[in-house]
């Protein structure tokens, strides 16, 4: 069932990946269908992080896709005749943390 992985965390190095799904929503897939497929959100969501451009992923019944942007919503209509589907996006959020921190106490430069 799509989203239920929940919300799915990598870290990288100093780079934290997070991947908050949505609510199950019908949306427009034509958008992200030929972006690159993926067996399960894990392997979307790893395939994500080293992708610069990737904005998250989409997960529906027969696997996952990843996604520049939030896939439009489609009319519910659209659903009933296969030109939409209900599933899930998971957005990417990305915190860096820094790899030189700032000593603390005063400085002794000379």
């Amino acid at each position: 069932m799509p989203g239920e992985e929940g919300v799915i965390k990598f870290e990288m190095y100093k780079t934290k990946f997070t991947y908050t799904p949505s609510k199950s929503s019908c949306y427009q897939l034509h958008a992200v269908t030929n972006e690159v497929p993926g067996n399960d959100p894990y392997a979307c969501a790893w395939a994500c992080s080293m992708l610069s451009s990737c904005g998250g992923f989409v997960d529906t019944v027969g696997g996952c896709f990843l996604a520049h942007k939030h896939p439009l919503e489609s009319w519910s209509k659209h659903c009933n005749f296969g030109h939409a589907s209900k599933v899930v996006y998971y957005n990417r959020q990305v915190t860096v943390e820094p790899v030189c921190k700032t000593p603390k106490g005063p400085s002794r430069i000379q």
